[in-house]
């Protein structure tokens, strides 16, 4: 499995998304419903209760924004692609593990730091904000969802990779726990077109080639800090065994038996390469 990080990509979905949600409970706001105004709270507490808009809102918002953008990345890191289901209702899917943080420690600590509640002039906020009423909890649920579905639907893009090992060192690295491009493994971009019968010192001397899929085509790809790990169950489940085992005894594994998806790729491989595949078992 290859899990690639687009931090960039990943800091700007959860800035959009903290956006998106202020947009929202915003206009409700103007609109007169009394819902939990999370970029108020944390703007005033910096400038204090009375604090022009000018002041508290921009300071708000830009805190929201960077926890909204780690969040991001958190959400990148461990959760992006695991569901085969619509990107937006992953993210939103996600969000209700924040807004369960939020809900249950993050506001009712907020007490605590707010003057206003402090000595008693406002009403303590309480878990999910029930101390404002019904609307409270309503804000922080439609909040964190608003937030999960514009950045689920903008960290969105996948890529295909094909890797080639080139020799049984690079496969060992992989097989003995996990695998980072760039650190331990030396890897280089594929050549393609012309340059794919070129010998270069780059592609002789690295042990893994790769590539990645770009409008239709394969291209070369420098996936430097990439981690690679082994799916030992998908594995099992097609050769009977662990990779380390399929490596050490290649001769167990039936060519005949394993799924046609897999025993075609080395032949269409081998046909466009203009090699010839080895014979099955």
């Amino acid at each position: 499995m290859i899990r690639r990080v687009a931090f960039r990509k990943a800091v700007l979905a959860g800035a959009i998304g903290a956006l998106a949600w202020e947009v929202v409970i915003r206009i409700l706001l103007l609109a007169g419903l009394p819902m939990f105004d999370l970029v108020g709270v944390l703007g005033k507490m910096v400038f204090g209760p009375d604090a022009a808009f000018g002041l508290w809102w921009p300071a708000g918002h830009l805190m929201h924004a960077v926890v909204g953008s780690i969040w991001a990345v958190f959400y990148a890191y461990f959760f992006w692609s695991l569901y085969e289901v619509k990107p937006f209702l992953q993210g939103m899917a996600f969000s209700l593990v924040p807004a369960l943080l939020a809900g249950l420690i993050m506001i009712p600590q907020m007490d605590l730091m707010q003057a206003t509640v402090l000595d008693a002039s406002v009403n303590r906020f309480g878990a999910f904000a029930v101390g404002i009423g019904w609307l409270g909890p309503v804000s922080v649920l439609l909040g964190h969802l608003i937030y999960g579905a514009a950045m689920g639907a903008i960290y969105t893009k996948e890529t295909d990779y094909i890797m080639l090992f080139m020799n049984e060192g690079a496969l060992k690295e992989l097989l003995e726990d996990k695998l980072e491009l760039g650190a331990g493994a030396s890897f280089a971009a594929g050549p393609v077109g012309r340059t794919a019968g070129a010998s270069t010192n780059a592609t002789l001397d690295a042990g893994i080639l790769t590539w990645s899929m770009s409008e239709g085509a394969f291209i070369g790809a420098a996936l430097k800090g990439a981690v690679i790990t082994e799916d030992g169950s998908m594995n099992k489940a097609v050769y009977g065994m662990n990779g380390k085992n399929v490596l050490a005894n290649p001769g167990q594994v039936k060519m005949s038996e394993l799924p046609i998806e897999i025993t075609n790729f080395p032949k269409t491989v081998a046909r466009y390469a203009g090699g010839k595949t080895a014979g099955t078992k």
